[in-house]
């Protein structure tokens, strides 16, 4: 799924399953301003260069991702479940009580590049506290600010 322009997507309960894009987000590709907002759904062995599940790129993008699982996700190169890049503090990435198993990034695997999550940008990365999230052995990888209310 491809959104764009300041575009609008709500997803619940839905699973993306073997989905491959040969440039970002394996299911979903969010950029310039767009919101998502995912609940109750599953992103299992997507593939993508950028992003095996999601990649959310450019200013004012806005991710909220709920009680959601990101399982044997793959990128070859950033974020095996979620990359993001080229944003701004105006771009918010807000993730509770999610998962995040055996995603990888294959082609830097001595880097890791990030199994889970990448971040590469001025975005701001919020993970709230919760009792439920569960990650990678190769967890997170930054390249700017994120914030935590607890660390996996």
């Amino acid at each position: 799924i491809f959104v764009d322009n300041k575009a609008n997507l709500t997803i619940t309960g839905v699973e993306f399953n073997k989905n491959t894009s040969y440039y970002g987000g394996g299911a979903i590709y969010i950029r310039s301003g767009s919101q998502l907002k995912a609940s109750d759904s599953i992103f299992s062995t997507n593939d993508a260069v950028y992003g095996g599940a999601i990649l959310a790129e450019h200013n004012g993008t806005k991710l909220e991702i709920t009680d959601t699982t990101f399982a044997q996700n793959i990128a070859t190169n950033y974020g095996g479940g979620l990359y993001i890049d080229e944003a701004s503090a105006s771009t918010i990435i807000t993730i509770e009580d999610a998962k995040f198993e055996n995603n990888s990034a294959k082609d830097h695997p001595v880097n890791g590049n990030s199994s889970a999550i990448a971040k590469l940008d001025g975005s701001k990365l919020v993970i709230k506290k919760d009792n439920r999230t569960a990650w990678d052995y190769t967890i997170l990888q930054f390249f700017s600010d994120a914030e935590f209310d607890a660390l996996p």
